[in-house]
């Protein structure tokens, strides 16, 4: 039959003296016991009954750390407080002594300010004096009219002059070859006295002597009066002549 060890219920070999799991001591002519079934069950009924103990006992424990951390919570909240205080504290006394520094200031500005009141005394002085200058430049217009009505002709004398002297400066220009300063000149003339169609022959002339025909034949054909009007008709005709051969040249009638 099998035997049993009494302290710790492992099986035992026949003849063994000692337990192999707990070591103790065994009666080889002790039989096994047969209440060494029920032994299990009953630490089953202790754990039992201590998980729910333990259950019913788990959320007091749990409800005291949740407690504590809301009066820790406080502390920064009590240092934000301070900061803000502080820097409340800080600006305030900055302005005030940015205001009190400023105060000086215009303390020392006021004393400018009381000069003016002389300077009110004055304007009644000054109507006079105002009514006395307008005679001036009633005098200076009275004495410049005069003037002004014996200007025009000496100006239209100057313009005449000039315009002689600028035809003779592009004549020479024209005759040593510098063909385009003479037709500036002659366009120069043209504006200062545009009922001067000689100047329109003159000018063609130039355009001609640059190779610049068709600007030549547009001179020519608005020089209608004065003593080149018959040489500009001739320049006219022999243009046109050399622009239709040049035309009939470049793009021959058909056959």
């Amino acid at each position: 039959m099998a035997r049993y060890c009494r302290q710790c219920g492992a099986s035992l070999i026949d003849g063994a003296k000692f337990c192999r799991q707990c070591g103790a001591a065994t009666n080889p002519l002790e039989s096994p016991a047969p209440a060494t079934e029920p032994f299990p069950a009953s630490p089953v009924h202790q754990t039992e009954s201590m998980t729910a103990m333990i259950q019913a006992t788990a959320p007091v424990a749990e409800l005291r750390p949740e407690i504590r951390p809301l009066r820790k919570s406080r502390l920064p909240i009590y240092i934000g407080g301070a900061i803000l205080l502080l820097g409340v504290a800080g600006a305030a006394f900055f302005f005030g002594a940015r205001m009190s520094g400023q105060a000086p200031v215009t303390v020392i500005q006021v004393p400018p300010s009381a000069p003016p009141p002389p300077v009110a005394v004055e304007p009644p002085k000054a109507p006079p004096t105002l009514s006395s200058k307008p005679s001036a430049p009633r005098e200076s217009a009275s004495t410049d009219s005069p003037k002004t009505s014996t200007r025009p002709p000496e100006t239209r004398v100057d313009a005449g002059q000039q315009i002689e002297q600028l035809r003779h400066e592009g004549d020479q220009l024209l005759n040593t070859g510098r063909y385009q300063e003479a037709l500036l000149v002659y366009e120069k003339i043209q504006r200062l006295d545009p009922e001067n169609k000689d100047v329109f022959y003159l000018m063609g002339q130039a355009h001609q002597k640059l190779g610049q025909p068709l600007l030549a034949l547009q001179a020519y054909r608005q020089c209608t009066s004065g003593p080149y009007a018959a040489l500009a008709e001739q320049h006219v005709r022999m243009l046109e002549k050399r622009l239709e051969m040049r035309m009939e040249r470049r793009f021959p009638p058909p056959r």
